[in-house]
């Protein structure tokens, strides 16, 4: 039969797919951030999970059972504007959660201090939610590095964002 394109199959089966170019974000709690900031978002990541398994032996043998739940980070990519706010503002969030002290010892401040809700809408053609995910006590664990390159005079620079979350509904 063949490969058939997508727009093909979505009129045998007189559906549509969903594009992934339509989503919008939006920050609550300590990771709250203004629309100047959101709206340089320019790619967001669905959630994954994983299951970790442990080995369980009755007789023989091992049969491998899950006992943990995993979930994939959240990786948001921005665009860098020319003031930067985007990434000011992540960088601000990331190191909120980290304390000095008058020695130079670090610690972590409370988890609830630099804590957050993301929330992705995946959206279809008429800018209508078709999926709604909620990111429950995110945190910025890591910034991706952004590359300067005098040979590239076409190109924007883009940061991505990972956090981690407790969970997601």
């Amino acid at each position: 039969m063949g490969i058939i394109s997508p727009k093909e199959a979505a009129a045998r089966s007189g559906r549509d797919y969903l594009r992934d170019n339509r989503f919008q974000i939006s920050l609550s709690g300590n990771l709250t951030a203004g629309q100047n900031v959101t709206d340089h978002c320019i790619g967001a990541s669905l959630p994954g999970t994983q299951y970790g398994t442990v080995d369980y032996r009755s007789a023989s043998p091992a049969l491998k059972i899950p006992n943990d739940v995993i979930y994939n980070q959240l990786s948001l990519t921005f665009l860098m504007s020319a003031d930067g706010e985007a990434f000011d503002h992540f960088q601000q969030c990331n190191t909120s959660k980290i304390i000095t002290d008058i020695r130079g010892d670090y610690s972590f401040n409370f988890f609830d201090e630099y804590t957050g809700n993301v929330f992705v809408k995946h959206l279809d053609g008429r800018g209508r939610p078709i999926h709604e995910f909620e990111y429950v006590n995110a945190y910025v664990n890591s910034i991706d590095d952004v590359t300067l390159d005098m040979n590239n005079n076409d190109t924007v620079s883009v940061f991505t964002v990972n956090l981690l979350y407790e969970y997601y509904i």
